[in-house]
């Protein structure tokens, strides 16, 4: 009986690589770089006391750092409320549809009225700011003499709120300055 005639095998498929090599990526294909947020200063409120922030341009999103010291409340794509809820330091961060970024440095103080008011009838020239934590608060400005540098911070230790949870009373730092010293 007559056979048939051998076929030739088949070509081999071509052996696939062991690893696929990276397709180069183009500098269209890169992510763009992200610019590092504006800084729009500090932003100091009085705990329990809020600000609005607006813009002209719309927001995509915003957040807090710390969200026991302040709360953000939006009231529109273009309009942000931000509540001081307890003493201390935080960022508040906001972005914007076209790319932009914002931070805002959150302080959180107690309320000065009392002191800065007696301060200033002392001498209008002193003004006290927030410490570098939520327990202390700096005296500056330029005096006359000693007797009132003494008295500024005797009237500031009577009159500032106290803080923490004992009621301890603030750390008041001296930098004024007066014509024979520091």
């Amino acid at each position: 009986p007559a056979r048939p005639a051998a076929q030739a095998p088949a070509p081999a498929a071509p052996a696939a690589p062991a690893a696929q090599a990276a397709a180069p990526v183009s500098a269209l294909d890169a992510p763009a770089p992200v610019a590092p947020a504006q800084d729009m200063g500090q932003l100091t409120l009085v705990v329990g006391t809020g600000v609005t922030l607006s813009w002209p341009d719309p927001t995509t999103r915003a957040a807090i750092a710390d969200d026991t010291v302040g709360a953000l409340h939006v009231v529109s794509r273009r309009e942000l409320l931000v509540n001081a809820t307890k003493l201390g330091r935080t960022t508040v961060y906001v972005w914007f549809s076209n790319g932009r970024r914002l931070l805002y440095r959150l302080v959180v103080t107690p309320n000065f009225d009392a002191a800065r008011a007696a301060l200033r009838d002392l001498d209008p020239a002193i003004s006290l700011d927030p410490g570098s934590d939520e327990n202390s608060v700096v005296l500056r400005g330029q005096v006359a003499g000693e007797s009132i540098a003494r008295q500024a911070r005797l009237l500031a230790e009577q009159l500032l709120p106290r803080v923490g949870t004992k009621g301890d009373a603030m750390r008041v730092i001296n930098l004024l300055r007066y014509a024979s010293g520091y």
